[in-house]
């Protein structure tokens, strides 16, 4: 029995010490053999960091794109929480327009209990009563394409943005409170192309990134703006000047299990604005929009370096890209795979019809600079 005893014991210890020799091997110092796999990886970038995507507004553009994110959040790969809108009723926001876009182009959908938040709320210091106010590591979409008016018919809402504001007052809003004064006497209305205050609080609470759309009207006060800030933002300037941005009227959300994306027409990022002018205006449509910011913010990398902003200084962290419509078709058609067809048959299928999605990534996002993640949403291969 002894001998028995002492054969299993000396074979087990040789085994042993044969894995740990081929895993010393494989991984180095670290005997587990993690290290080789993952440097292996090192090359790929990634799934996103996990970040909470909040929109600042409710245009139609800023609607469509909740929806969107709402959609992504659900899905495997992007993490994403569950979107939030801030809203600002004195420069006309509806958190029911939110809702009607939701239900009527998302089938059904809805904010969610937390879903909306009312920025004199946002503008508090931080409390365990309104828990979405931090935006630690969150993720901000702003509409910049068209100044807003401030309306100071409601005197309530005058005296509490004026309260709210004091509370993030910096610097850094000194031109939109001195713009505001001349505005007011003249006998305007306050109009507003970003936030400040909005701006201040989230860098203050660590905010990862803000995507910004802008119109050539409106590009150069949202680089002066946000070139003042240490937090890295993205600019999409929709071009050429003429363009026209707007809704598709009818359009409903075809809700593909896949972050394939879902456009109607072609689309192409330059990072130089277009020397050419049409004579008849162009149409791009706030859908398309929405799906491209959507696939920036989870496809390309959140933390700039120098040669991917446009500024030398390493606190100025902005990158620019232009968008227009493209002659060149970059789309190509693929059957919808949404919640039908990957439980149904063939039926399902056909029911679901086609989609046009972008055939590559990388190849339209390569403006934006840095690594581009074409893996976005598939699941590694288990060998």
């Amino acid at each position: 029995l002894y001998k028995v005893l002492l054969y299993v014991v000396t074979s087990c210890m040789m085994r042993t010490s044969f894995i740990l020799s081929i895993l010393s091997v494989l991984g180095g110092s670290d005997r587990t053999g993690i290290s080789l796999f993952a440097s292996g990886l090192a090359a790929e970038p990634g799934p996103p960091v996990k970040a909470r995507p909040v929109l600042v507004g409710t245009s139609p553009y800023c609607n469509v794109l909740f929806g969107k994110l709402q959609r992504a959040a659900a899905l495997w790969g992007t993490n994403l929480k569950q979107p939030m809108s801030i809203i600002d009723t004195s420069v006309g926001d509806s958190g029911s327009a939110l809702e009607k876009c939701l239900w009527g182009q998302f089938c059904l959908s809805d904010s969610g209990s937390d879903g909306k938040l009312d920025v004199e709320d946002l503008l508090l210091p931080l409390s365990s009563w309104i828990p979405n106010a931090n935006l630690k590591d969150a993720i901000l979409f702003f509409d910049g394409t068209t100044p807003r008016k401030r309306s100071s018919s409601n005197a309530v809402a005058v005296a509490a943005n004026q309260f709210f504001s004091n509370l993030f007052k910096s610097e850094k809003g000194k031109a939109d409170e001195i713009s505001s004064k001349i505005e007011k006497e003249k006998g305007e209305e306050a109009s507003i192309i970003i936030d400040t205050r909005v701006l201040d609080c989230s860098e203050q609470r660590g905010s990862a990134h803000w995507y910004v759309l802008a119109s050539h009207s409106t590009l150069e006060s949202c680089q002066q703006l946000l070139t003042q800030y240490a937090v890295p933002s993205t600019i999409v300037c929709i071009d050429p000047p003429e363009t026209i941005l707007k809704p598709i009227d009818g359009w409903t959300s075809s809700r593909p299990q896949n972050l394939e994306g879902e456009f109607q027409n072609p689309i192409k990022l330059d990072r130089k604005s277009s020397t050419t002018s049409s004579p008849v205006p162009e149409f791009i449509y706030s859908e398309d929009v929405a799906e491209l910011m959507l696939q920036i913010s989870l496809r390309t990398e959140r933390k700039l370096t120098n040669n991917e902003s446009d500024g030398n200084d390493e606190q100025t962290k902005t990158r620019l890209v232009f968008l227009r419509p493209s002659s060149e078709e970059i789309l190509e058609e693929r059957p919808n795979a949404d919640y039908f067809t990957m439980t149904g048959g063939r039926k399902a299928t056909k029911a679901a019809g086609m989609i046009r999605t972008v055939s590559n990534w990388k190849s339209l996002l390569e403006p934006l600079g840095g690594q581009v993640n074409d893996q976005l949403g598939k699941r590694p291969n288990p060998q």
